[in-house]
This record gives structure tokens, sequence and C-alpha cells, in this order.
């Protein structure tokens, strides 16, 4: 997890910087969501020479949560109209919105992880 921390008219800066970072990586961890090049679904793919691509992130995906709390993280698929051939590898296939608790957090592009 990376954070920015920016302190202004601060006499000790240094010191209210290390108290923000300290508290803020306490209060906060990160999950994995999606593993970068890792297989999530098989997207059908009409008149193409395979029948079904794989689709993943090309990085992991990562969301950072509160810790000891309850929150709920669902994902969801959203996908290009459906795909006909041919597709290529690296090609967008649509999207993963990431929600937390209901509520919508981001969103990061899916690939085709080949050629169809």
């Amino acid at each position: 997890m990376e954070l920015i921390c920016v302190v202004m008219n601060a006499p000790n800066w240094f010191d209210d910087t290390y108290r923000l970072m300290d508290y803020a990586y306490s209060q906060y961890e990160t999950t994995k969501i999606a593993e970068g090049q890792r297989p999530l679904k098989a997207v059908r793919v009409k008149g193409g020479e395979k029948e079904f691509v794989m689709i993943a992130p090309k990085e992991d995906i990562l969301c950072p949560v509160r810790k000891e709390s309850d929150s709920q993280i669902s994902v969801v698929y959203v996908l290009n109209d459906r795909p006909k051939a041919p597709v290529s590898r690296w090609q967008e296939a649509g999207c993963l919105k990431i929600y937390v608790n209901g509520n919508y957090l981001f969103s990061e592009p899916l690939y085709y992880l080949e050629d169809a």
C-alpha cells in the first residue's frame, strides 16, 4: 500500500508526518482482489478458432480495507459486447469493478490472455 502524506505550515512536520503514516498503516491493510495474468473467467468468442478465451488483469489488483472491520468486497465483471473473432492477446476485454460495502471504489481493465 502506498500513501502520500501532506502537512502544511507545521513546525514539527517530520513528527507529524510520521504519526499520520503510522496511523494509516495501523488502520488499513491491502487485500489482493486478483492476481495479474492469472485467468479469472472464460469468455465465449463468436467465430473464433477457440470457443472460449480466458481473461485476466495485466497486474495484481489490490484494494485497501480497514483492518478488523466487516468490510464486504464485491467484484462485478463488465465485459465488452459479445466478442467476435479475431481477438488478440492483451486486447481489452472489459473491466472489473470493485465495490466495498456496496460503494463503488474503482475499476481495472481486463484483457484476453490469448488470440482467438
